[in-house]
């Protein structure tokens, strides 16, 4: 399929080649009223698909295009309307399954735009999808494009840190998919000894559970510790 973006003379100004599934859309536009985007079916709110994201005044669509693959890949694109024109600002890809399952929009600082936030899972081989690290991208609105701004927003990764530290302190809250989450924030935040040290202090409470599964614990071990010390490398 196509998704074309009209202007008031009915003239096409964004095209975008599409793939599309037989039962949902796989292209969709961020609903800005919606639950996390996507517009809840009998909701009373009215659909808004359409946002000032940069702060400037100016519109903003969010567009979702999923490839079709097994827990990969959507791409996220930022347009700008503008009164003549639609500009692509940016894009946001390596998002796992439809959209807009791993976006958020955040206002992390105190400037006028919105930050994207985009949690991409990282699968280890201690185990399956769902046990996968949750690790975050921020993008932000620089120079007036969207580009990859994690680095400079330490004190939101520490505070995200802080809160999965508190929830893994609760034994009920503990598990595998929360540990290595916990490891990566490490590793993004320039820690990835301490990251380490996290998670192998950590990983006994999860032996029995490992177990059952059959997971090769020392396996389990590197191959994670291999992912910090690839989250670490991005961070420098």
């Amino acid at each position: 399929g196509r998704f074309v973006i009209y202007d008031r003379a009915n003239k096409p100004v964004f095209k975008l080649d599409t793939l599309e599934g037989s039962r949902e859309p796989w292209t969709t536009v961020y609903d800005f009223a919606g639950r996390k985007g996507i517009t809840a079916p009998g909701g009373r709110s009215k659909p808004k698909f359409t946002h000032d994201l940069t702060g400037d005044g100016t519109l903003d669509v969010l567009i979702g295009q999923y490839s079709g693959g097994d827990h990969c890949c959507t791409v996220a694109t930022i347009v700008e309307l503008g009164k003549e024109s639609a500009k692509v600002l940016g894009r946001v890809g390596g998002l796992d399954g439809l959209p807009f399952e791993g976006v958020e929009l955040r206002k992390i600082d105190k400037d006028p735009s919105w930050e994207i936030i985009a949690h991409q899972p990282y699968r280890t081989l201690c185990g399956g999808h769902e046990d996968a690290a949750d690790v975050l991208s921020v993008y932000g609105y620089v120079n007036g494009q969207w580009s990859e701004q994690t680095s400079k927003h330490t004190e939101y990764l520490r505070t995200l840190l802080r809160q999965n530290l508190q929830k893994w302190g609760r034994e009920k809250d503990r598990s595998l998919q929360l540990l290595q989450t916990i490891a990566a924030e490490y590793a993004l935040l320039g820690e990835r000894e301490q990251g380490k040290r996290q998670f192998a202090m950590s990983l006994p409470a999860l032996l029995p559970m490992l177990r059952e599964k059959g997971v090769d614990v020392n396996a389990c071990l590197e191959d994670a510790t291999g992912l910090l010390d690839r989250l670490n490398s991005v961070v420098k």
